[in-house]
């Protein structure tokens, strides 16, 4: 039997997240049912931009401020980090991907990182540190693909999204046989 989406979606909600609730979040969620999801893997020589603001004339010297979130000072839920597990947030360009903007990256990582700057009507001055990382090793990622409209005007956008509808397109395969097209 499915459950609709709302009744997870306010089940969640009501989850005293400071007390992070693991298993009760695992268990919403597996509610859902199964799904699919498109990865991409980031090669070694791949490069990932980072912003950090730079709060009432911070100035950073060493590496370590720019990189991970420290553990101990993790201890709120974010887009991908919870109080167990700290995350490492980025943007990138597909930099081999003819005509694709190499300012898209910077750009993204700038609207993640600040907040400001997705409220149209505000002025405002802030510092900024930008960093730029080097895969080393392959990262696998789960690939997000926004409606097309909001991406219509950076081709590597463009392009993850007609990869996104490519897959989409072949019939799905499980121990050579044909499952479905969803």
């Amino acid at each position: 039997m499915m459950i609709p989406a709302q009744e997870i979606i306010t089940a969640l909600q009501k989850l005293d997240l400071k007390i992070y609730p693991y298993t009760d979040v695992l268990a919403e969620l597996r509610k859902i049912g199964k799904a699919g999801l498109v990865m991409n893997t980031l090669h070694p020589n791949y490069e990932v931009i980072r912003v950090r603001p730079n709060e009432l004339g911070e100035r950073f010297s060493n590496i370590k401020e720019l990189s991970y979130k420290p553990q101990k000072y993790n201890q709120t839920y974010q887009r991908g980090s919870t109080p167990n597990k700290t995350m490492f947030y980025g943007s990138s360009t597909q930099k081999d991907i003819l005509g694709a903007s190499p300012t898209i990256g910077r750009k993204t990582a700038l609207l993640e990182a600040i907040p400001e700057l997705r409220n149209h009507n505000t002025e405002f001055e802030k510092k900024v540190t930008f960093s730029k990382w080097t895969v080393i090793d392959n990262i696998n990622l789960v690939t997000v693909c926004f409606d097309k409209d909001l991406h219509q005007n950076y081709l590597d956008h463009k392009y993850v999204y007609q990869q996104f509808e490519k897959y989409l397109d072949k019939p799905v395969v499980h121990l050579g046989k044909r499952l479905c097209n969803c």
